[in-house]
């Protein structure tokens, strides 16, 4: 929702003005203590499904409130998960599960085997080949290797090799089409290597050939006033009468 107005005194005036009557749909209605009546009443209900069964359980519970000479007792512990922790639990969840999507959806990064994902440092809009972003993890190998294997997968998916800079941190940089990959491999502390793959548009040219915002060309136009010699046909003086350059 966007009110337009030619100055802020007009927008402030008819954002006073507007009354904006919100839809909370079912979700108004959940709260930390409607969760913690169903995990009570769901706590209380006989089994449905066994996972698991490691041993007789009730036999155990009932060695343990005879032990002692029968004094003992058994304490029951049941967790409370708040509306709010478990709202922030489904988002992290729901995050994580896009990340990996988006991921996999990627056709033209390649990604060894064995790699971990570093979700919250990775970041993708588009998908195919036209997405952007970044893409970070760690593997257990050699950073000599990681290097290795992307100056031998990329070229394999379109990309061109522009320039390979080896030292602590390598960097390889590629380009395709209209985009541009930078590829930073770093060995870790005791073994294996963090990548991370930056992906942008460059902008000069569009995927269809045509030029994007960034593309620039010199271009020159000259007034010039010249004087010939009729007898030698040839130019005796010129005089630059205005000059404009733009870029």
């Amino acid at each position: 929702m966007a009110i337009i107005a030619d100055s802020w005194w007009l927008a402030n005036s008819a954002r006073r003005k507007l009354k904006v009557a919100w839809d909370e749909g079912a979700a108004a209605q959940q709260s930390s203590a409607m969760f913690a009546a169903q995990a009570a009443e769901l706590a209380n209900r006989p089994p449905t499904r066994v996972l698991r069964s490691d041993g007789d359980a009730g036999a155990a519970l009932a060695s343990l409130s005879a032990c002692c000479g029968g004094g003992g007792s058994v304490v029951r512990c049941r967790p409370v998960l708040s509306f709010f922790a478990r709202a922030r639990a489904a988002f992290a969840a729901r995050l994580l599960e896009e990340a990996d999507q988006r991921l996999a959806a990627l056709t033209d990064l390649p990604l060894p085997r064995g790699y971990d994902l570093s979700r919250s440092n990775t970041v993708i809009f588009g998908e195919g080949d036209t997405w952007n972003g970044k893409v970070v993890y760690t593997i257990n190998s050699a950073a000599e290797d990681m290097v290795t294997f992307y100056r031998r997968d990329m070229p394999a998916l379109g990309w061109q090799e522009i320039s390979v800079f080896r030292g602590p941190t390598s960097v390889l940089n590629f380009q395709r089409s209209n985009r541009v990959a930078t590829v930073q491999v770093s060995p870790r502390t005791l073994y294996g290597s963090r990548i991370e793959v930056v992906v942008t548009v460059d902008g000069r040219d569009v995927a269809s050939g045509r030029p994007g915002n960034k593309y620039w060309q010199n271009a020159a136009d000259y007034k010039i006033n010249v004087t010939f010699d009729d007898v030698k046909d040839s130019p005796i003086s010129y005089v630059p009468a205005a000059a404009m350059v733009s870029a």
